[in-house]
């Protein structure tokens, strides 16, 4: 029987799309990811070695601590300065400038997005200036957690 890509399988419920060798591609995408957590998690335990080398010399934890210190008269300063009525005008203008840069990107994206649908370009260009389009795929936030043991 020739391979059908839209027919269901005896252990499909509905109709899926089959690629043929998409088994083997999903398995060496899930070794990836074991790899990729294994390597996490060895650059985290190295991290953590280096500093406890560093908590335990004696001059740098000196230095740390006066430059902590410092941080935190810095930051109390600060605080009081943005609670002036001058600075505390200039941040609410900032954030209403973000919002806006952020609607902005995204209408932007969207219509990239209709654009590169419509198309199938990914190169726009317009008065001798070229724009190139890219989509960067990666795992979802959090899914990394599924396989740290």
């Amino acid at each position: 029987m020739p391979f059908d890509p839209i027919a269901p399988s005896e252990t499909q419920s509905s109709y899926e799309i089959q690629i043929p060798g998409e088994a083997i591609e999903t398995s060496l995408i899930f070794r990836k990811i074991e790899d990729l957590v294994k390597a996490k998690a060895e650059v985290k335990q190295l991290k953590e070695m280096q500093q406890n080398i560093l908590d335990k010399d004696y001059e740098y934890s000196t230095e740390k601590t006066l430059i902590d210190e410092k941080k935190e008269k810095l930051a109390t300063e600060k605080a009081r300065v943005l609670n002036t009525p001058e600075a505390t005008q200039i941040g609410v203008k900032i954030s209403e400038a973000k919002e806006e840069l952020k609607e902005i990107e995204e209408s932007l994206g969207n219509h990239l997005e209709a654009y590169n649908a419509k198309t199938g370009k990914t190169i726009i260009e317009h008065d001798g200036k070229k724009v190139y389009l890219t989509k960067k795929v990666k795992l979802a936030s959090g899914q990394l957690a599924l396989f740290e043991r």
